[in-house]
Parts: C-alpha cells; sequence; structure tokens
C-alpha cells in the first residue's frame, strides 16, 4: 500500500521492510528457482530474529510462486544438483526455526510443502543424467521427450513431476492424448505453458518406438517419477515414506543414489509397517481404511514432532515431510468420497467425520478445542441410543461446535496471512483475483478442507433424522432488500446493485463472488462453511443462509420484487418479514429513527441501572432475576433439565453493580475519578473509539476488596470454577 509520496504506508500485522525488499529482488528471483530459494534464504534468517510479521512475509512470496503466479524460470540454466542444492538449504533452515520457535510452526510448514524437500547427494545430478538414459534405452531421442530433456537440463521445476504423471498415463492408457492432456491440465498446465518454458515443449508426445515394450518405458519413467518427486515434492506419501525408511537407487553412469532412514520411524514396527500398506493402498477401494491409516500413523508421529524432541536436522525434516504428506493424502482420500457420501449413510459419514477432525487437531498449532471437539464426537457417535432422533441431534450438536472451531482456525489463519498477501501482491502486481483468494486457496488446501466438506455432507442428513428446522444461518448478519430471485449466483456475480439486494439463488457452488450491492445470499444448497462465499460472506458482514424447507423458501421467492428484513434468531432460524421500502438505508439495514427520519436523529438505547444486591459473587443456585444476565439465568434454568449426556457449563457469576460498588471504596478512588473525567468530558453515549479504549484501560485498574475478593474465590471454589493463581 502506497502512500503520498510513493512510500508505503504500514497495515496491520505487514512486514514493510521485508515487502520492500522482496519488491526489489523479484527480478533476480525470477531468474530461477535456485536464485528465489537462495534469496529467501537470506531473508528467512533474518526475518527471523525481527518478528512474526517478518517471517509470514517471506512465507507468503514464496506461496505465490509456488501457485504459479510469479515467474519460475528467465533464461537461466540451473543444474539440479544446484537447485536441490538451494532447496536444502532452505528447508534446512525451515526445520531449524520450527524446532526453536513453537510460534512459528505453521508458518514454517507452509514454506516446506511449498518448497519441497530437496534431493540428497546425487539425486539432484539424476534428474539430468536419467532422462538421457530412458531416452537411449527406448529410442526416443527427438520430439517431445527431447524437448523436455532440454528443459530438464536447463532448468527442472516442480511441473515436471506432472509431466512424467502424464506420460505415464499417456502409455498406461493405451497412448490415448486426451489422457495426457487431462493429466496436465489437472494440475494447472496447458499448452500454453509447456511453450513459456525457456526450452519450450511444443509437441505431443510421439511414442511410437515404444508400441512394442511399453512397458518397459513405463517402468523407466515410474523409476524416474521417484528421482523428480525426491527433490521437488513436499508433499508426496510414496517418497515422504521412501524418505523415512531409507532407499537405494539404481546406478545411472556409475553413480547410485541412497538415503538411511530414520531410526526412530524404523524402530517402530507398527509404524513403519502401517506406512508400507498406506503407500501400497493408495487408491484402494477401502478408503475408510486408508484414511483411519493416515491417522493413525501421524498419532504415532506426533511424540517426534513436538518441540524439544528427540529429533532434530535432517532426520525432523523427514519426518515433517511424512507428516505433511500423510495429511495431503488423507485429503485426496476425502475427495475420492465426496462424489458417493450418499452410500456411506448416517453412522457412515459419522465415521469419516470424526476421522477428519483428529486430522485436523493434528495440524492445528492451537489445537486445545478442535481437541474437545474430536473428545465430543467421539463420545456422542459411539453413544448407545436407541432413538435415532437423539442420537442425530446428539452428533448435531458436536458437528455444530467444531464447525465453530473450524471457522474460528480459519479466521486466525486469514489473520495471519491476508495483511501480507495483499502487500506483497500489490507490491508484486499479482492479480487481485489471486491476492483476495490467497488465504482461501491456503485454507482449502490444508486439513480443515476436508473437515468442512464432509460436515456439509453429513448436515443435511442429521437435521432430517433429528427433525430440525428450517434454516442453517451461516452468515448471521441482518439484512434489509430488495428480493431478487435466480437460478445460479454464479450468473449475477458481476452485477452491481445500486439498491440494497437479497439474492434468493437455487445454486450456490461456494465458489462464487456476492455481487455488489448484496446484503443477503439465501439458497437451498448447502456450500461447505470453508467455502469462497461463505468466507467472503462472514467477512464483508453479507447475511448468508441455507434453507431447507422448501415451503419457507417458496413464501421468500414469492416475495421477488418486495422489501423483505431478514433477522437472524438463531443458529437454526432466520425470521422473514416484509417490510416498506423506505426503511432501507445505505448500508442494506433497517433504520431506527426513532420518530425521526434523519440517522443522527435516531434513538439511544436506555439501560435501567440496577442496584447491587449485597453480595459479591453468587453461584449458580442463587441466580435470579435482575441480579444477573439473561445467559447466567438461561444456565441456571437448564440445570436439572438436560439428559446426562448434555453438560452444561460450571459458572459463577457477578452481579449487577459489583464493579459501581466497588469504584466507592477509598482503594479505587483515582480510577472512580477518572472515568467520572472521561465521562463529563465526553457526554453520555458519546465516547469515541479511542475514548472507549482509554476507559477500558482505566477499569482494568480497578482492584477488589479483600472482602470482595475472599467471597469471589468461595464462589469460584463452589461452582467448580478454577480460582486464577490458586
Amino acid at each position: 500500500m502506497l502512500g503520498a509520496g510513493g512510500q508505503r504506508t504500514a497495515a496491520a500485522g505487514v512486514a514493510n521492510s521485508v515487502v520492500d525488499a522482496v519488491a526489489a529482488r523479484e527480478p533476480d528471483a525470477e531468474r530461477s528457482f535456485m536464485h528465489r530459494y537462495n534469496i529467501a534464504s537470506e531473508l528467512l534468517q533474518k526475518a527471523v530474529t525481527e518478528g512474526p510479521a517478518e517471517v509470514t512475509a517471506v512465507a507468503v512470496w514464496l506461496r505465490y510462486a509456488a501457485a504459479k503466479l510469479l515467474l519460475w524460470n528467465n533464461d537461466y540454466n540451473v543444474k539440479p544438483r544446484e537447485l536441490s542444492a538451494a532447496q536444502m538449504r532452505l528447508t534446512d533452515q525451515a526445520i531449524g526455526i520450527l524446532s526453536s520457535c513453537a510460534d512459528l510452526r505453521e508458518i514454517m510448514r507452509l514454506i516446506m510443502v511449498g518448497v519441497g524437500r530437496g534431493g540428497e547427494g546425487d539425486v539432484g545430478q539424476r534428474i539430468r543424467d536419467e532422462i538421457l538414459v530412458i531416452q537411449r534405452n527406448n529410442d526416443q531421442m527427438g520430439g517431445m521427450m527431447e524437448e523436455w530433456h532440454q528443459k530438464l537440463h536447463n532448468n527442472t521445476c516442480p511441473d515436471d513431476v506432472a509431466i512424467c504423471q502424464a506420460l505415464m498415463d499417456h502409455i498406461e492408457s493405451g497412448f490415448d492424448m486426451a489422457v495426457y492432456w487431462d493429466t496436465l491440465r489437472a494440475h494447472g498446465i496447458d499448452h500454453a505453458r509447456l511453450s513459456s518454458y525457456d526450452r519450450s515443449i511444443v509437441s505431443e508426445p510421439d511414442l511410437k518406438a515404444a508400441h512394442g515394450k511399453p512397458k518397459k518405458l513405463y517402468d523407466d519413467l515410474a523409476k524416474y517419477l521417484r528421482s523428480l518427486k525426491a527433490v521437488h515434492s513436499g508433499a508426496d506419501l510414496e517418497s515422504a515414506v521412501e524418505a523415512c525408511l531409507g532407499y537405494s537407487l539404481h546406478q545411472v553412469k556409475g553413480n547410485s543414489a541412497s538415503k538411511d532412514g530414520v531410526h526412530a520411524v524404523v524402530s517402530d514396527t507398527a509404524l513403519a509397517n502401517a506406512l508400507r500398506d498406506l503407500v501400497a493402498s493408495m487408491g484402494a477401494a477401502d478408503v475408510e481404511t486408508h484414511m483411519t491409516g493416515c491417522v493413525d500413523c501421524r498419532l504415532r508421529l506426533m511424540p517426534l514432532l513436538r518441540p524439544g524432541g528427540e529429533l532434530a536436522g535432517d532426520a525432523l525434516k523427514d519426518v515433517v515431510y511424512l507428516d505433511l504428506a500423510l495429511e495431503n493424502a488423507f485429503r485426496a482420500d476425502v475427495e475420492r468420497t465426496l462424489a458417493y457420501t450418499g452410500a456411506w449413510g448416517m453412522s457412515g459419514l459419522a465415521r469419516l467425520v470424526g476421522l477428519a477432525i483428529e486430522n485436523c487437531a493434528l495440524s492445528l498449532p492451537d489445537n486445545d478445542e478442535m481437541v474437545y471437539c474430536a473428545r465430543d464426537w467421539l463420545a456422542a457417535s459411539s453413544s448407545a441410543d436407541d432413538d435415532a432422533q437423539g442420537w442425530a441431534l446428539r452428533i448435531k450438536a458436536a458437528g455444530d461446535r467444531t464447525a465453530v472451531a473450524l471457522a474460528e482456525a480459519t479466521g486466525h489463519t486469514h489473520a495471519l496471512l491476508q495483511p501480507s498477501a495483499e502487500a506483497i501482491g500489490s507490491a508484486l502486481r499479482i492479480d487481485g483475483k489471486a491476492i483476495a483468494t490467497f488465504t482461501e486457496e491456503v485454507v482449502r488446501a490444508g486439513p480443515g478442507a476436508p473437515l468442512s466438506q464432509l460436515l456439509a455432507r453429513l448436515d443435511p442428513v442429521l437435521r432430517a433424522a433429528a427433525d430440525l428446522g428450517a434454516w442453517q444461518v451461516i452468515a448471521p448478519y441482518e439484512a434489509t432488500g430488495c428480493v431478487i430471485c435466480v437460478d445460479f449466483l454464479e450468473t449475477v456475480m458481476e452485477e452491481v446493485y445500486a439498491e440494497p439486494a437479497i439474492i434468493v439463488a437455487g445454486r450456490v457452488s461456494g465458489e462464487e463472488e456476492i455481487p455488489e450491492g448484496a446484503v443477503a445470499v439465501v439458497t437451498p444448497d448447502m456450500p461447505d462453511v470453508l467455502s469462497h462465499v461463505a468466507v467472503r460472506a462472514r467477512n464483508e458482514g453479507v447475511c448468508f443462509a441455507t434453507c431447507f424447507d422448501e415451503g419457507a423458501l417458496s413464501s421468500l421467492r414469492a416475495m421477488a420484487g418486495s422489501t423483505v428484513c431478514l433477522r437472524p434468531s438463531g443458529p437454526n432460524d432466520l425470521l422473514v418479514e416484509e417490510v416498506s421500502p423506505a426503511v432501507i438505508d445505505a448500508r442494506g439495514t433497517a433504520a431506527i429513527t426513532g420518530g425521526n427520519s434523519s440517522p443522527e436523529a435516531a434513538a439511544v438505547p436506555r439501560i435501567e441501572r440496577v442496584s447491587w444486591c449485597g453480595s459479591w459473587a453468587l453461584p449458580w443456585d442463587e441466580y435470579r432475576e435482575g441480579m444477573v444476565g439473561a445467559k447466567s439465568n438461561n444456565v441456571a434454568s437448564l440445570r436439572g433439565r438436560l439428559p446426562d449426556w448434555i453438560r452444561l457449563p460450571v459458572s459463577a457469576a457477578l452481579p449487577f453493580g459489583v464493579f459501581d460498588e466497588l469504584l466507592k471504596d477509598p482503594c479505587n478512588a483515582t480510577p472512580a475519578a477518572e472515568l467520572q473525567a472521561l465521562f463529563t468530558s465526553a457526554g453520555v453515549g458519546q465516547l469515541s473509539a479511542a475514548q472507549l479504549e482509554q476507559a477500558r484501560a482505566i477499569a482494568m485498574r480497578v482492584r477488589p476488596t479483600n472482602t470482595a475478593r475472599a467471597a469471589i474465590e468461595a464462589a469460584m471454589a463452589f461452582a467448580g470454577v478454577p480460582v486464577p493463581g490458586g
């Protein structure tokens, strides 16, 4: 973000010094991946001494490169072993930071999965040597294979993994050219990208010479793929397992490559066998067993990944990459199941969700809440309840808690990455859409995405079984606007509505943009809570809700052209009311005029002062109306009325008036005087944001008397609430 005179202005959570350094050095980084990784290593070494924002900026820059949004090579010849060495240097640095700075674990994993491990010893050089041997042994010295050979010699990159896989799929299909292009497109590679390399690939594969012995060429390419993945793939399960268990590669030009395994993994016979089974069963029909195996192996690896554990250096790096690969394999398993989740039934889907919660908890840096969600889910899904409706309600409650935890984790990631993504993206003139969706793409490539997708599939099944309400409110914002009905949200994404609009869309895939001027989106579809449209709705304050009741949806559609107010009254209910167009203000919410049409004359809410009841603290069984708030009273009223498996929170409360009473004590004379002066100078209800912050700071200096403290601690102890410092 540039201010007057071209100076970059500060943004929250952004290390502008790193942004400027990245912008200045990007032309040099574009020469090759070797240059980019060496520059990143230099920047990271300095950033780690400065703070998390600086480290995050380096990670964001590398992520943009991994996403093919920055130039990979610009007429520079890099030997594969040089690239491999640069990767090794950067990932060695990342693993050192990960092991010593627990608060940077999330960022280091983001760097590592995008960079790839880098090969040891002669592995990088084998990329150059092996391709020539493959050509000679299979009579492939011209055409596309020679073009690829020249590209590999000039500058190998992660695209080469996809190209090799595409050739293998092409051979396996009986040399079907459509299969070759399908595989490339699945990895984001098309004609234009192939021809954009410094050593262009412009020909299609013509493997006629191999038609008589296709298996030999296929097997040779399969071996070559191992070398490519050893350098470029950070989250490939087969190469990650090999790195941890050890391997030996065949000789090429008289040189061989081998690697010892990680002793802590190899010596755990059960873990080593489980890893081999996972590799052998990749893509098998029994997807639940494979998912279970991924989670079980990650649980076994967890002690090795803890800060201060027995591993360090290359051994720790191998285990981190194995954990990333298991996480990635789990996501691939879930994606395979999504097309036929209807065949799983409610209990089957519940089992898959339970695995996805555990998988997510194993990846989050602050995972306490997700661990509690996993325990809740296990208890709920294994409960022996003959009442199917009651079982579904219990599972639904656990699912709702999980969805909230997932949304909070997503919000944390957005706050961590997006400011730097916007600053660096702007500085490097990256496409605005790619900048806006940067964090979303990171989240959707992570462990939260499969959990979110499975929850979205299970939720309507649970709602039907539990006989729940008509609504699921994903972004709970009140909105007033004119109802506009469309078949597909994507058809109106580019519209600009002059007046606030409530869009009722028959289909919402989750990938759409919210039209400018839309204040609400209602649909019978249920995109997952991490879909693009759901994230945008929450971030932009747009009401977004799914309606499961065709009757309620038909009633709303019948109001097309009318002005309607949508008012969330909970996560499962949305009140719909037709109102006069006059109540719409510029923000699309109902204006409160208080008898005057000007917003400035809006009525000021009146708060009645409540007298202190004489008690400094109350246990839950003494809560009464007018003494504590509505939430406290509601909790108290539920005690003894719920089944045993629903546990109410333990609580004690400070009754109304305690703060005012404490201000009267001489020990709080100074903060009392300061607050009074602040209120007097500003006027009732007129405190600015800065003055409110000042008032909060003053309030934090108010101290309880000895009598009040003793009473509060006694009430907390009686309720079972831990006493701070006690």
